[in-house]
């Protein structure tokens, strides 16, 4: 995934997170003033620590985490739709505190 390796560890900061429609929009500032706009289709969670102007460290995709773990707890019913599911964490990149999680299916990425 090209994206990780341009936005992550790279002197970039989360500069604005918004929903809309059924997505979640994740703006992305990188070094260079140049800009990526990370939408989260079909998203089922975020959870947001703090994470505006933080620049961004790791990024990690798991299939399982504590966040995910509690949305199929919550959502028994729909066991078998979350399966795809993945869970995509933002540490903070001088502290390796977790800073935003999304669970969501896919993301797009588009440049600006």
């Amino acid at each position: 995934m090209d994206w990780i390796n341009i936005i992550s560890n790279n002197e970039s900061v989360i500069s604005n997170i918004a929903i809309i429609d059924d997505s979640l929009i994740v703006r992305i500032r990188l070094w260079n003033g140049n800009e990526r706009i990370l939408k989260f289709d079909n998203y089922s969670a975020f959870k947001e620590k703090k994470s505006i102007d933080e620049e961004i460290g790791d990024i990690i995709l798991q299939k399982q985490s504590e966040l995910l773990e509690e949305l199929k707890k919550d959502n028994e019913d729909y066991i078998e739709e979350m399966k795809n599911m993945r869970s995509f964490v933002f540490m903070n990149a001088w502290n390796d505190r977790v800073i935003l999680e999304v669970i969501a299916e896919s993301i797009n990425i588009d440049e600006k």
